[in-house]
Parts: structure tokens; C-alpha cells; sequence
């Protein structure tokens, strides 16, 4: 688990990405909005935080609109962050 807290500490874009979706299912435009990031990062963290299994896409199917959520693993590590003051 310290790897991938040390991963996501290690980038702005993917703590803030991976923080944004911890309020429930959010679409990457909303993410960009909420967090003030544009939209290629939020982009690119989404697709390296699914490959990590710590959010996962609810309609994978859809081309606009797609919803993301936190993952029990992603709660874990913000989690890790948040009681070591990361």
C-alpha cells in the first residue's frame, strides 16, 4: 500500500483527481471544474488510477459522460495520506 501512496503523493494531478472522486460518481469535466486542472491530466490520472484499480469507470461503454468512483483501495490509501499528514 506505500507504494501507491507514495505514487499518488508524488503527483499533484492524481492526488487531486483521486481526491475529487471521493464524493460519489463524478465525470472528468466535473473533476477539471471541482479541482481547477485541465482536462489532459485529469485524463491521463483517471486512466493510471483505473489501471490501479483505485477508481473504476461505471459506464465504460459511454463516450461522453463517463462516470468514475473511488475504489476501496483508493479509499485506503487517501486514507494512509491523510493519518500520516502526506
Amino acid at each position: 500500500m506505500w507504494d501507491l501512496t507514495g505514487w499518488i503523493i508524488s503527483s499533484d494531478p492524481r492526488r487531486l483527481v483521486l481526491e475529487a472522486t471521493m464524493d460519489g460518481p463524478i465525470t472528468p469535466k466535473k473533476v477539471s471544474d471541482k479541482k481547477d486542472i485541465r482536462m489532459e491530466y485529469v485524463s491521463r490520472s483517471l486512466s493510471e488510477l483505473s489501471e490501479r484499480n483505485l477508481v473504476e469507470c461505471l459506464n465504460p461503454e459511454a463516450h461522453k459522460g463517463k462516470l468514475y468512483r473511488i475504489t476501496g483501495k483508493g479509499e485506503d490509501v487517501i486514507s494512509k495520506i491523510d493519518e500520516n499528514g502526506l
